[in-house]
């Protein structure tokens, strides 16, 4: 399975990898939509809708002011939450009001900590070597390090694929939906693409994907009974 290697590039990936997904949906929320990237490539027939606490979106937002969305319960047949509820406090919450206003499908990327320390520290890999920059992010973690000043954003919670793919099975459960598609992206770039059959053999699927796996693509789609 292909995959995407940046934020660039993962509107047309999504669009690529669940086609049949986009072709029966009518109206698309985008939850945590930044520039609204992916609004531009959407079939003609889809109307979209971007909710941030940014500027450019359609419903100005503050995920984690603990306040339910301003939508309507199964107002939208597919919601995205693409690379979003990381930063989030409010995650339990929010993962809950994803599944309260979709009605068909939700497409929800998460990231994978562990492989993005793990791999940053034995490497000695730098998030950045610039001052300025590990004043905002720290120097070896975007996100998870330990900058100078008080960041604006930065991830909340650390975890690996393992417990990413447990917690939205459950909730997706507790709310009346199930998960349809998990996807994962190896990371092979480092010089280890040799190494992931034996990875495979010795310490088994689950430990790969908490070591190797850099993202994971969740489709969940309504549960009917």
């Amino acid at each position: 399975m292909s995959f995407y290697t940046s934020r660039k590039d993962k509107p047309e990936w999504l669009l690529r990898e669940f086609p049949d997904i986009f072709k029966q949906a009518r109206q698309v929320l985008d939850i945590g939509c930044d520039q609204k990237k992916i609004a531009s490539l959407l079939p003609a027939h889809i109307s979209y809708t971007g909710l941030d606490i940014i500027p450019e979106a359609d419903i100005q937002w503050n995920l984690d002011s603990g306040v339910a969305l301003p939508i309507k319960d199964k107002e939208y047949d597919l919601v995205l939450c693409l690379e979003t509820l990381e930063h989030l406090e409010q995650i339990h919450f929010i993962f809950d009001q994803l599944c309260r206003v979709g009605s068909r499908y939700i497409l929800i990327t998460l990231p994978n900590p562990i492989s993005r320390i793990f791999f940053s520290y034995l490497l000695g890999r730098k998030c950045t070597k610039k001052e300025v920059e590990q004043r905002k992010f720290g120097a070896y973690m975007k996100f998870y390090g330990l900058p100078f000043d008080r960041p604006f954003d930065r991830h909340r919670w650390f975890f690996n694929t393992e417990e990413s793919v447990s917690f939205v099975a459950y909730r997706a459960k507790l709310n009346g939906w199930k998960v349809r598609d998990i996807s994962y992206s190896l990371d092979t770039e480092r010089g280890l693409k040799k190494y992931l059959k034996f990875l495979l053999a010795g310490f088994g699927k689950k430990r790969m994907y908490n070591f190797f796996n850099e993202t994971t693509v969740f489709l969940l789609e309504k549960d009917v009974l």
